[in-house]
């Protein structure tokens, strides 16, 4: 638009200088000749300007251009990051999900086991007596029960057996000890 104006006003002061006389034209064309310096001087300042903004634009376009690759690079990191954060509430979660089955069953197993430990602790008297029970006797056992009872009836004061004292005097008479000696039913021993 300046080219234009500029072009413009060359034109005009050309027709100036035509129209006027000799001494105005020297005057004229010096003019003439310093407005076209000038405007060759703001040609160059135009052009000089242009080359700028032509090299300005495209340093723009690099740094829009280095813009964007960070951008999207900080777009992947933010994917990547969300992506890692979404794993860990995943697994979170499943934490959070066993912890509170796990409460759930605790009392359960809890009980069951205070059930099963009353139940063992009801039934093993009962276990102990069954065997006792259903064991078959021994000889030794039978010999050593024989012989306290023995033991017992021979004695003059039995602990576990008390037998009245004729009965007891029979049973003495039946195997004196000494053959010498008489029995006497009707005495007690003593």
């Amino acid at each position: 638009m300046r080219i234009c104006q500029a072009m413009s006003m060359t034109v005009l002061l050309g027709l100036v200088i035509g129209m006027s006389g000799c001494n105005k034209n020297e005057r004229l064309a010096r003019m003439a000749e310093e407005h076209t310096r000038q405007q060759a001087a703001q040609n160059q300042q135009m052009a000089h300007l242009q080359q700028q903004i032509a090299q300005g634009a495209t340093e723009l376009i690099e740094a829009n251009d280095r813009a964007r690759e960070e951008v999207v690079a900080i777009q992947r990191d933010i994917q990547t990051e969300r992506t890692a954060v979404g794993q860990q509430r995943d697994l979170l979660e499943e934490d959070r999900r066993q912890l509170a089955e796990q409460r759930r069953q605790d009392p359960i197993i809890a009980a069951a086991i205070t059930q099963v430990g009353m139940v063992i602790a009801c039934v093993l008297p009962l276990v102990v007596c069954w065997y006792l029970l259903h064991r078959e006797p021994t000889q030794s056992d039978d010999a050593t029960v024989s012989e306290v009872l023995i033991e017992d009836l021979i004695v003059e004061r039995p602990l576990l057996l008390s037998a009245p004292a004729e009965r007891r005097a029979a049973i003495a008479c039946q195997d004196p000890p000494n053959a010498h000696e008489s029995c006497d039913v009707d005495q007690p021993v003593g």
